[in-house]
């Protein structure tokens, strides 16, 4: 009975699948599982394949191209030969040796130098924009005794010297009038000289100057330069042809001095003013008035 029960059991058990061998065979063993965290290796393929699918490497580059990491360019290709299809061949790379301290220094530069003149005028240009009179007064003296081969530093010297003279002009001639006051007209002179370079187209400052020289006692050659100067900036101011009257009374030339008074008269009339004869006037610079 119990056989009979073991034989039933056993009929009715399900029959398991057998595997073929050759699963059994392709299991890996655990020595032959890769490792944890390593990538698989992929199959190696078939060596005609891979030849076929492997992409054929770039030549190699220029060494010195390498080393600098600089991309390298393609040389420029001829049209013929592009046209003719011959493969083209880089030209050779020629290397230029630097260049040494005293061939840089030799090298003409895209400016040209401004010389001593140029030098000392920068100077006096920074001395003026700092507000520095004294140093800009020093420099110009030593810019006029030079000689300028550049126009370019001679229109600047002109420059400069017109805006410092038109700068200081309003100190000096309150100084000038200061020193007439005190009957200091030797400085007075002076200072009216300087007065009369920031103001060119005024004949004033140079009609005082020439007073200041006379009372002076300054040589009459020199007064009368000043006053021929004034003349020459004024012709149409009658007080001007009067202090070149002064200047030739002094020198005892009556007919200069009489003709100077006859165009200040007409200068006179054109203003609307009233004047003295020519000869009133002399004799009044002759100190002859008491005499008829």
């Amino acid at each position: 009975m119990a056989k009979a029960y073991a034989v039933s059991a056993e009929a009715s058990r399900p029959v398991r699948p057998s595997q073929p061998p050759t699963a059994r065979m392709s299991r890996p063993s655990p020595s032959e599982l890769p490792r944890s965290g390593a990538p698989s290796r992929p199959p190696p393929a078939d060596s005609t394949a891979a030849r076929l699918s492997v992409p054929s490497r770039p030549p190699p580059a220029d060494s010195a191209a390498a080393r600098s990491g600089a991309p390298s360019r393609p040389p420029p290709v001829d049209s013929a030969t592009a046209r003719s299809g011959a493969p083209t061949v880089p030209p050779p790379r020629v290397s230029r040796p630097p260049l040494s301290a005293a061939a840089r220094l030799s090298r003409p530069s895209a400016e040209p130098k401004l010389g001593a003149a140029g030098q000392i005028l920068m100077q006096a240009e920074a001395a003026f924009a700092a507000g520095n009179t004294a140093e800009v007064t020093r420099h110009l003296k030593l810019l006029s005794a030079m000689t300028f081969d550049d126009a370019r530093v001679q229109t600047r010297f002109v420059e400069l010297k017109n805006q410092v003279y038109r700068t200081v002009a309003v100190d000096f001639e309150k100084q000038a009038a200061y020193e007439e006051k005190q009957q200091h007209w030797s400085l007075a002179a002076q200072s009216w000289l300087r007065v009369a370079e920031g103001r060119p187209n005024d004949s004033m400052p140079l009609q005082r100057a020439a007073l200041a020289q006379l009372q002076a006692g300054v040589e009459l050659r020199i007064v009368m330069e000043t006053a021929k100067r004034a003349v020459e900036v004024g012709p149409n101011e009658a007080e001007a042809h009067r202090v070149m009257a002064k200047v030739y009374v002094a020198a005892d030339m009556q007919a200069n001095a009489r003709r100077e008074l006859e165009a200040a008269q007409r200068c006179s009339r054109a203003a609307g003013d009233d004047d003295l004869s020519p000869t009133a006037l002399l004799k009044r610079l002759l100190g002859r008035e008491d005499k008829d």
